[in-house]
């Protein structure tokens, strides 16, 4: 019960700091050790110190310190990224090279304030052609640390950058109708006068949103930061063309899955009613993290890969659990985020600490029953939201 109501509390606090109202008192039973506990695991630290200090009577003041520390860190993080972003816009523009902003770098500006919207990465999107004039330009504005994935690249510098060139916005692998869709991205998009600066047209860039958004979904868990995002674009964009919209959902075959990730959006953050799957939904996002425990993408990664008639060998489970994918590796390792090149050396690692202090687990985490079951009813989460592309 007193994590039910802190569940609640803390969704009251996002909604207070997006639309800039005032607390409630505290109900009887909130945590708010676990509440910020949440939040980091929800990415939105940022947002609840915005609120937590206008709570009256005034809660711990030293919750409050804390919470005054992380906020300026969250400011200087974004102005930091700010001023790399616009070196990197530079350095485009004066090489010539076609770019589009994605994500979190639009997003952030449809925030009260940019800091509100934390972001992990800089994502930019560049034509494929394109990719090894922009390595060249990026190893010589000083980032390392390269990361190479089959649709983009991760750069790191120290602080606070990371930055993520993308030469594709979706994978065929998670959306095959998604994927035909954003193919020719180019020419769904629009250059800004006199620039290489291109952006996706308002309908377009929130279809792109929903479709990531089910990607991580999908694997794991997405947090309730996208849900944040779908109230503030809705807010700043009242007046989409609702047919291209709906015709461009269909095409993409999220529909049914954008009704029910607006509805409990609404919910939270502006007083909806939500619809007969907000709490099953809303389970599944604050149990979850920002992106998705170890363990349920495991099970996604089970349903998604295994045999047409979803069952499980022994064999598979035990490679699926050893070899855990970079998002959710990088969960159980945090400092893999700095060298993700290194995620072998990690396997490796995670291994030998599981033989050596965890081999009473091994035969828990190995029983094909109790996974098929797991699987089965994940399974039957996804279609009944309407998530059966990925």
């Amino acid at each position: 019960m007193a994590q039910n109501v802190t569940n609640k509390y803390f969704l009251s606090l996002l909604r207070c700091a997006l639309r800039g109202e005032k607390p409630e008192k505290a109900p009887q039973g909130v945590d708010f050790n676990l509440i910020l506990a949440l939040a980091r695991q929800q990415s939105v630290v940022e947002l609840i110190a915005y609120a937590i200090p206008k709570i009256e009577p005034a809660i711990d003041p030293e919750l409050v310190s804390k919470l005054e520390r992380l906020k300026r860190a969250g400011i200087a993080r974004e102005v930091n990224q700010d001023i790399e972003l616009s070196a990197l816009k530079d350095a485009f523009e004066g090489a010539g090279l076609d770019y589009m902003l994605l994500k979190g770098s639009v997003l952030k500006h449809l925030y009260p304030t940019p800091d509100m919207r934390s972001m992990c990465d800089i994502d930019i999107l560049i034509r494929e052609s394109d990719a090894n004039r922009a390595d060249k330009l990026m190893d010589a504005l000083g980032y390392g640390d390269k990361k190479v994935s089959d649709h983009d690249v991760g750069y790191v510098k120290p602080p606070y950058v990371n930055v993520e060139l993308h030469h594709s916005l979706t994978q065929y692998d998670f959306g095959k109708r998604a994927y035909e869709y954003f193919k020719d991205i180019w020419e769904l998009s629009q250059r800004k006068a006199d620039t290489h600066s291109y952006a996706l047209r308002d309908e377009d860039f929130y279809l792109y949103h929903i479709d990531h958004m089910a990607k991580h979904y999908a694997t794991g868990g997405c947090g309730v930061r996208p849900f944040c995002d779908i109230y503030v674009y809705l807010n700043a964009h009242p007046s989409m063309d609702l047919e291209y919209l709906e015709a461009g959902l269909d095409k993409i075959g999220l529909r049914e899955f954008e009704a029910h990730m607006r509805a409990l959006a609404l919910k939270w953050l502006d007083g909806g009613e939500g619809d007969e799957l907000s709490e099953q939904i809303e389970a599944y996002i604050l149990t979850g993290g920002s992106f998705g425990t170890t363990e349920r993408g495991a099970l996604s990664l089970i349903l998604r890969k295994g045999s047409k008639n979803k069952k499980i060998s022994r064999l598979r489970l035990f490679w699926y659990k050893l070899f855990l994918p970079y998002r959710h590796m990088r969960v159980v390792y945090p400092s893999l985020k700095k060298v993700p090149f290194l995620l072998p050396f990690y396997w490796v690692h995670r291994i030998f600490r599981t033989l050596i202090f965890r081999r009473g687990k091994i035969k828990e985490n190995l029983s094909v029953e109790d996974k098929q079951a797991q699987v089965n009813k994940l399974g039957e989460h996804f279609s009944s939201i309407g998530l059966t592309e990925f």
